[in-house]
């Protein structure tokens, strides 16, 4: 039935972006943080917390800066996501080593592998 969720081709589609962003060599990251703070998410048992947030505009290396969202994600205990919501503010300027996957066939660019903790950013 047309426009029905396909949950097999979702998940297909999440562990496709794992693979290629466990793949993908760590880099120096700079980036603008969106409106909204890190949130965070967990389904089922998971003892961890899925953190997402958006950067506006953002760069790799010393490339040029792109301004399109990115999608930036890491999994983190409770404690970690606090730290993180405190530490990154919305609007912010942020620096991270991290993994990134720039290809349309995921709607969006991605980052993973943020720094350990948040001290890895540094906020203006």
């Amino acid at each position: 039935m047309a426009g029905e969720f396909d949950l097999a081709a979702h998940e297909a589609q999440a562990r496709k972006l794992r693979e290629w962003l466990a793949a993908a060599p760590i880099v120096d990251l700079m980036g603008v943080v969106g409106a909204l703070a890190p949130g965070g998410g967990q389904s089922g048992v998971e003892t961890t917390w899925t953190m997402r947030f958006h950067l506006e505009a953002w760069r790799v290396g010393a490339a040029e800066m792109q301004v399109r969202r990115m999608s930036a994600h890491k999994q983190v205990s409770t404690a970690e996501l606090h730290l993180w919501q405190e530490r990154i503010q919305p609007f912010s300027v942020i620096r991270a080593r991290a993994r990134v996957v720039d290809d349309p066939e995921f709607g969006r660019p991605e980052t993973s592998s943020l720094g350990d903790t948040p001290r890895s950013f540094r906020s203006r």
